[in-house]
């Protein structure tokens, strides 16, 4: 499932981006044995099939220094830390990986979220790339029992422009989305 192969439509793409796509990328590629357990990036939180957990870290005096949200057994893990030492991003040097590094902060009821160092790979399963320069905000805002999420992605070596995409989730206390904890889902590539 996804999006058809080659179709871009509203994507802010360059042509570096849409050459990428179209020569580097065929549907097959993400049913190979290989690619079957390849994390995706952060995005997919937004555009993923997924649902998710989100709770807190808190000190020991009990200020919440972190929120962090579950993986699926395609998308790391994520922490949001809101305060202390971690709230400092890693040196551009530092490794990129698909969850990236997030720092958030709350502007009324909304948490305002940004990640950097995340790993080069796909926005979406038809081949459209992202670099590890990409920056992806997040707005995180709950109203009531529904949470939406509005992220903008900033990638200077393929987008002309920002990209909006957002998503919006119901509370299901009793929901099971594949996780235990912070672990995800285990991944089992098949034939």
């Amino acid at each position: 499932p996804g999006p058809p192969f080659a179709d871009y439509l509203g994507i802010p793409l360059n042509d570096q981006a849409r050459q990428f796509a179209l020569l580097s990328y065929t549907p097959e590629t993400i049913t190979e044995v290989d690619r079957q357990c390849q994390p995706w990036p952060v995005h997919y939180i937004v555009t993923g099939p997924f649902g998710f957990r989100i709770y807190p870290t808190a000190d020991v005096d009990g200020e919440v220094i972190a929120w962090n949200i579950s993986g699926s057994g395609d998308r790391e893990p994520m922490t949001i830390w809101m305060a202390g030492a971690h709230k400092s991003p890693p040196s551009p040097q530092a490794l990129a990986v698909p969850a990236g590094f997030t720092t958030g902060e709350w502007q009324g009821d909304t948490l305002v979220t940004t990640t950097t160092h995340i790993q080069d790979g796909f926005l979406y399963r038809n081949g459209v790339p992202n670099s590890d320069q990409d920056v992806f905000t997040m707005y995180i805002t709950r109203h009531g029992e529904n949470l939406n999420i509005t992220g903008v992605v900033q990638d200077p070596v393929y987008l002309t422009a920002p990209y909006v995409l957002a998503g919006l989730w119901g509370y299901d206390p009793e929901g099971n989305v594949g996780t235990h904890g912070n672990e995800p889902a285990a991944c089992s590539p098949q034939e």
